[in-house]
C-alpha cells in the first residue's frame, strides 16, 4: 500500500501530476478495466465557483475523467450536497457540467439499503468509485480529505438526522470510518492544489499547497495528509490509531504545509476516549454576524436539529443546537462563525 504525492502549483499541469501519481500507484489500469463504469466523486460541497476552493477543480476532474477513458471506462460524475434544494445549479456553478461528462444529483435518485446504510443507488449502476476530496479544514471533524467525502453517497434528508445522531468530532468520525469500509473507493485522489484553510469547509481562506496526493486507501491518505499539514489531533487519524484499523503503507514524495486548523481543539491532545467525553462537554457552537445575515433561511432549512429560526436573520436556539455546525457550513454569506472555548450548557 502506498501514499504518492507528487508537487502541482497550477492547474493547467494537473493532468501530469496526476498521471505520475497514478502511475506510482500501478497504473490507470489498475483501477479501472475496459467497459467498467466508473463513479467519479468529487468533493461539491455547495454551489461555489471554482476560486473559492469549496469544491474539487473542475481541471482536477476533467483530468481524472480523461485518464479513466483512456483506460476504456465510461464516467458518471454524482455527489450529494450538504446543502437542500439544490439542482442542476450544483454543477453549472462548480464548472463540472462543462465538462461533457453524465452528472447524477444523488438526492434526485432512489436509495438503497445497504448493512443498515440508505445510499444513492447510483452505486448499483457502477462497477468502480474514484474519490476525489478537496483539502480543507472542517470545523467539526478538523479537517476533510478522502473518508469525509464519502458522506456525499448519503442523501441528504439522511445526512440530516445523522448529524443529530452523532453530533461531536469524535462519533461523527467514527460514523465516517463505518461507512468508509462499507463503500471503499477503489482509488483516492486528493486535489490540494488549491485548499482551503481556517473555518472552512465552505468559510475558510483559500491557500495553495500545491499538492496532489493518492492511494487506494482514503484512510491512509487522510492520516498522511493530516501529519503533513500540523493536524496530528485529526479526530479520524487518532481513532484509526487506536483501533490498529490504519493499514501499513508506505510514502513516496515530499509534502508539508502548515494550515491554520479551525479553533483550539485541545482535547484533541487526549487520549481518544478521554476527547470523546470532552468534546460532549466542550464543543465548537455557532454564532450569528447580524450585519451580513440577509434572513435568507437556507440555515434554517438545513438545520438538523432545527434550531433555528429566522426573524429578520438567523436566531438560535441553543437548548437545540447540537453544535454540528452545518448552518456554519452552507451559510453563503459568512454569516455564521463558530464560537469556542465556553462549557457547553
Amino acid at each position: 500500500m502506498k501514499v504518492v504525492f507528487s508537487r502541482c502549483e497550477s492547474y493547467s499541469d494537473v493532468k501530469e501530476a496526476l498521471k505520475e501519481v497514478v502511475d506510482r500507484l500501478g497504473g490507470i489500469e489498475r483501477f479501472v478495466r475496459k467497459g467498467e463504469r466508473v463513479l467519479v466523486k468529487p468533493n461539491l460541497l455547495s454551489p461555489h465557483t471554482p476560486e473559492h476552493a469549496v469544491t474539487t477543480h473542475p481541471d482536477f476532474v476533467r483530468a481524472v475523467c480523461e485518464l479513466i477513458e483512456e483506460a476504456g471506462g465510461k464516467v458518471i460524475i454524482g455527489d450529494s450536497p450538504g446543502m437542500q434544494g439544490i439542482g442542476e445549479e450544483l454543477f453549472e456553478r462548480t464548472g463540472i457540467k462543462d465538462l461533457g461528462y453524465p452528472c447524477v444529483l444523488f438526492d434526485k435518485e432512489r436509495t438503497i439499503l445497504k448493512n443498515g446504510w440508505l445510499l444513492t443507488s447510483v452505486l448499483e449502476k457502477v462497477d468502480r468509485i474514484i474519490n476525489l476530496p478537496k483539502l480543507k479544514t472542517h470545523t467539526l471533524t478538523t479537517l476533510t480529505l478522502g473518508v469525509k467525502n464519502l458522506y456525499g453517497l448519503i442523501p441528504g434528508v439522511t445526512k440530516k438526522k445523522l448529524h443529530t445522531k452523532y453530533p461531536d468530532p469524535f462519533s461523527f468520525s467514527h460514523m465516517l470510518l463505518e461507512l468508509y469500509f462499507l463503500v471503499k473507493p477503489d482509488l483516492t485522489l486528493l486535489d490540494g492544489i488549491w485548499g482551503m484553510e481556517g473555518n472552512g469547509p465552505s468559510a475558510g481562506n483559500p491557500v495553495r499547497p500545491g499538492i496532489v496526493a493518492g492511494s487506494p486507501s482514503a484512510l491512509a491518505l487522510d492520516v498522511e495528509v493530516a501529519k503533513r499539514t500540523g493536524a496530528g489531533g485529526f479526530p479520524l487519524k487518532r481513532i484509526a490509531e487506536r483501533k490498529k484499523i490504519l493499514p501499513s503503507y508506505t510514502v513516496e514524495g515530499d509534502f508539508r504545509f502548515r494550515l491554520k486548523l479551525p479553533g483550539k481543539r485541545w482535547y484533541h491532545l487526549l487520549p481518544s476516549w478521554a476527547g470523546h467525553i470532552l468534546s460532549r462537554l466542550y464543543r465548537v457552537k455557532p454564532g450569528v454576524l447580524p450585519e451580513k445575515c440577509t434572513g435568507c433561511g437556507i440555515c434554517m432549512r438545513n438545520c438538523p436539529a432545527g434550531a433555528i429560526e429566522i426573524k429578520d436573520t438567523a436566531r438560535i436556539n441553543y437548548s437545540r443546537c447540537i453544535g454540528c455546525m452545518s448552518c456554519q457550513e452552507l451559510c453563503p454569506f459568512r454569516a455564521i462563525v463558530p464560537v469556542y472555548g465556553l462549557i457547553r450548557r
